[in-house]
């Protein structure tokens, strides 16, 4: 079922399905309680600690039966010219552990559902003619084998940039 979340009382998400993405919302740092409901039923309720001015990314996951918040704090820029900064937040519920590769290179390793990664610089390439310009290939495989469960994907990231994959 869709839900409505709320910081305290405040409303920031309604009729939010399953899948769907908000962008940052603003929230007052007095609202420490993200409160999950289905209609008038709370189904999940997590006190939070929340900085002014910090971003975070809020994962609302698991089963119907047990769900969870997961509360992760963003990074707030990228300091290395000609890089941009990236990370994985395992949000596939029941999923194995996994491990992500960039261009396939291992890049994440033993991240487990609810588990982030730490943020990691990744240099940009230079194309002298754009059109030849194919991103980053990101595939997903089960942790310590090659059984992969994604990919490959296509992500594009831009110098100074920060990117969080689910």
């Amino acid at each position: 079922p869709n839900v409505d979340v709320f910081a305290g009382t405040e409303k920031l998400a309604l009729n939010l399905s399953y899948g769907e993405l908000t962008g940052y919302l603003q929230v007052k740092s007095s609202d420490n309680k993200i409160i999950v409901k289905s209609g008038d039923t709370i189904v999940v309720q997590k006190r939070v600690a929340i900085t002014d001015g910090q971003k975070y990314t809020v994962i609302i996951g698991g089963s119907l039966e047990n769900l969870q918040i997961f509360i992760y704090e963003d990074r707030s820029g990228c300091s290395k010219n000609g890089y941009s900064y990236l990370r994985f937040i395992h949000s596939v519920y029941a999923a194995p552990s996994v491990d992500v590769y960039l261009n396939n290179v291992k890049v994440f390793t033993d991240i487990k559902y609810g588990q982030s990664s730490s943020y990691k610089p990744v240099k940009l390439e230079v194309a002298s003619d754009p059109e030849s310009f194919k991103g980053k290939k990101v595939e997903v495989y089960v942790s310590g084998t090659k059984n992969k469960v994604l990919g490959p994907e296509r992500i594009y990231v831009v110098s100074g940039g920060i990117y969080t994959l689910f």
